[in-house]
């Protein structure tokens, strides 16, 4: 072979030995790394893919260094827990013959034996193998009969001696010491074993000749490591474009650890807010940690809450969950709040409008809710009175602009009122700050007409003896404003405290009521007899109402006086026809308020119209306020006819505002003052012939009588009355009032 072959052959060495190693690593599962075991120092070899333990005594063919003289270390079985109990000759705290439950305490076991060349003493100090296991060292044994095959314990088909095979017993060390707590001691007279404080590191010095020597380690199992968040919790600002989230192993392990993990939280993935889908972690062996990557974080201009990225950790493969199993990263919002406050300050609408949305706005749009307290003013009443909104909060929920506070259920009545105002005003928001149109009034524009005012009746009574009179003045409606309306004051009664005190005036009838009154008051309960007198109130000149048909009201004040009694103040009395007149008085038993009136009738002997008197039938009144009053014989006639005294009789019938008393007539006689006439005859004889059948005999008056003058007469003589020479008895002659004279007659003179 020449030099150039020579060395491309030797270019060529490493390539093969790395790919050797791969092979190794790959197809027969073991490496530096794995195996349960740490490290070991460059006196042993890890011969792992071992399977000939036949000590060389025994065979040739059993597994021997690269080297030819170091110690070697094999596994033979991992998680070893179906061998029953085993008996070890020594545990890692120096105790003997310990034995140990298989299936309460799994195992791993190693052989770990020098089948090469260490004769001098000296190899015990100056070739010591040092093995650093990754879990502790339970014990070992190196009795041969402890270091051959094993049930369940050697490794499946690798080649063991039994006990009675040739060099069996070569295999056990010489004069074996276990040395405990120490990685440094060493000693050349014995063979020997160290196990350190950590329990993990296992040092062996040994002289062993042509023959091999060997013992088996247990140690525990590879615990599965706990696979868990570096932390719980971790935050950046959203301009942060990704987050690494770090998974911890509480210690490596010989194999990959996978877990898998969900991705919840209040950001949204999917390239919305980041970009990390439901995913497996995997932590290749060896490695302590890996990370989950949060990518794609979004820096919006959305003012929003910190949103959070919520990953949990679910089903491990080789390790267990820990405790920290769920780690929250919070994208912190780095974008100016919005602005909040009404669209327009001002709005109106007619009260049968029902209801009204007040818009209010943001600006801009937000990722989250925000909310903003209002409360609730003005002129118009809430709680269903005029409408229905309280005090409340308005949340506009995230992604929208806009939100509406709705004045509802608007009373549509039929009351008059002002136009009324409901005023909303913000406050105390979240997550936006307060604009300048932080109120909004809304006007309810009232529709009614306004109410009629009138009378609630025109008229009515009442005895004098009550003495005040409300007069109800209504509405037609109810208002919720002041209606006034002047009136004024009229009527028969006097005012003033006379009969009554009521002055021309105004009423108001408050906001929310219906009527009002106008009181009659101190009506005065006299005892004078009078006429019914009334009070009239007349309306006008109303406001916030229009004047009814009923704008009058008559109160009639009712006298409960009796009437006064109507008489003459006497029966009788008289005059001489001299007296030209006479006034006879009639009287009231008290004086009345109203005028009396009383017919009276004139009947008597003497003679009206003149003749005797002047006095026709009539009627009398007696005005109110007097007490009597007078019927006056008017124009006696004072004649000089003797005649009878007559009478004037004055009757009363038919009185008005009076009853009629006891006296209700009166004789007025007329005294005569004249003397009687002289009666006698024209003359003292007279004669006549028989022939002449009568003669009549004139007696005279020497003036007219006003009354029948009489005069008996007695008849004597010669001549034979009785018919015998005359007719003629003795009698009376009557000479009629008025008549001067009269006459007596002689009849039936017989011839």
């Amino acid at each position: 072979m020449n030099n150039i072959n020579i060395h491309k052959l030797l270019m060529k060495v490493p390539l093969l030995f790395g790919l050797l190693f791969i092979f190794q690593f790959i197809f027969l599962g073991y490496s530096f790394a794995d195996n349960g075991i740490s490290s070991v120092n460059s006196y042993v070899e890890e011969k792992h893919s071992a399977t000939d333990f036949r000590a060389r005594k025994q065979s040739l063919n059993g597994q021997r260094s690269d080297s030819g003289f170091d110690i070697i270390v094999a596994l033979e079985r991992e998680n070893i827990s179906n061998a029953g109990t085993l008996t070890m000759d020594f545990d890692d705290d120096g105790n003997t013959n310990v034995s140990i439950n298989t299936s309460t305490t799994p195992i791993n076991s190693y052989l770990v034996f020098l089948n090469d060349n260490h004769n001098s003493k000296s190899d015990r100090v100056n070739e010591v193998g040092e093995i650093v296991f990754e879990n502790e060292i339970y014990g070992f044994s190196d009795d041969p009969s402890k270091t051959i095959f094993l049930s369940n314990v050697s490794k499946s088909g690798a080649t063991y001696p039994s006990l009675n095979d040739d060099g069996v017993s070569a295999r056990e060390l010489e004069n074996l010491n276990l040395y405990t707590d120490t990685t440094s001691f060493s000693t050349q007279s014995h063979d020997w074993v160290s196990i350190g404080s950590d329990s993990k590191t296992l040092r062996m010095g040994v002289k062993n000749g042509a023959y091999g020597d060997y013992i088996r380690v247990f140690t525990a199992v590879e615990q599965e490591p706990t696979v868990d968040f570096n932390l719980t919790s971790s935050n950046g600002l959203e301009s942060t474009s990704s987050a690494n989230l770090t998974v911890d192993l509480s210690d490596s392990y010989s194999e990959n650890v996978t877990v898998n993990y969900t991705v919840t939280g209040t950001a949204t993935g999917s390239g919305t807010d980041y970009t990390l889908a439901n995913g497996t972690l995997t932590i290749t062996s060896g490695n302590t940690s890996a990370n989950i990557t949060i990518a794609g974080i979004v820096n919006d201009a959305l003012d929003e809450n910190s949103e959070t990225v919520i990953v949990t950790l679910s089903s491990p493969t080789n390790a267990t969950l820990g405790s920290d199993t769920v780690h929250t990263y919070t994208i912190l919002d780095n974008d100016n709040l919005p602005v909040v406050d009404f669209n327009t300050t001002t709005s109106s609408g007619a009260e049968s409008v029902s209801s009204k949305a007040l818009t209010v706005d943001l600006t801009p749009v937000s990722g989250r809710d925000v909310t903003v307290d209002y409360a609730i003013t003005g002129t118009a009443t809430g709680s269903g009175t005029d409408f229905t909104l309280a005090n409340g909060t308005l949340t506009i929920s995230a992604g929208n602009t806009a939100g509406t506070i709705t004045i509802a259920s608007i009373v549509n009545d039929a009351l008059d009122e002002v136009d009324e105002t409901v005023v909303v005003t913000l406050s105390n928001p979240t997550n936006a700050t307060l604009g300048s149109d932080d109120t909004h009034t809304y006007t309810i524009t009232d529709d009614d007409d306004p109410p009629v005012v009138d009378f609630n009746t025109t008229s009515s009574s009442g005895l004098e003896s009550v003495s005040s009179k409300d007069l109800t003045v209504d509405l037609s409606a109810a208002s919720s404003k002041d209606v006034t309306v002047n009136f004024t004051v009229t009527g028969t009664a006097s005012g003033s405290g006379t009969d009554y005190t009521l002055d021309n005036g105004n009423i108001t009838i408050a906001a929310g009521t219906t009527s009002g009154t106008i009181t009659i008051s101190n009506i005065l309960d006299d005892v004078l007899d009078e006429a019914h007198e009334t009070v009239i109130v007349t309306l006008s000149n109303p406001s916030n109402a229009t004047l009814g048909s009923d704008d009058a009201h008559t109160y009639t004040i009712t006298d409960n006086d009796n009437a006064p009694v109507v008489d003459f103040n006497t029966t009788t009395s008289n005059g001489a026809e001299s007296t030209s007149s006479k006034a006879i008085t009639v009287d009231l038993s008290a004086v009345s308020g109203q005028n009396v009136t009383v017919d009276y009738a004139v009947t008597g002997t003497a003679t009206g119209s003149g003749t005797d008197y002047t006095l026709a039938n009539g009627t009398l009144t007696i005005s109110a306020g007097n007490a009597s009053g007078t019927i006056t014989i008017a124009s006696i006639v004072n004649d000089t006819l003797d005649e009878a005294d007559e009478t004037v009789i004055l009757t009363l019938s038919n009185p008005s505002n009076a009853a009629l008393g006891s006296d209700d007539v009166h004789t007025y006689t007329i005294t005569d003052n004249d003397n009687p006439p002289v009666v006698d005859f024209n003359t003292t004889s007279s004669n006549g012939a028989e022939s002449v059948s009568s003669k009549a005999l004139t007696v005279d008056l020497s003036v007219a009588s006003g009354q029948d003058v009489t005069v008996d007469y007695t008849i004597t003589g010669t001549a034979i009355g009785s018919g015998t020479d005359f007719t003629l008895a003795n009698g009376t002659l009557t000479i009629p009032a008025g008549n001067t004279s009269g006459t007596i007659t002689i009849a039936g003179i017989v011839d």
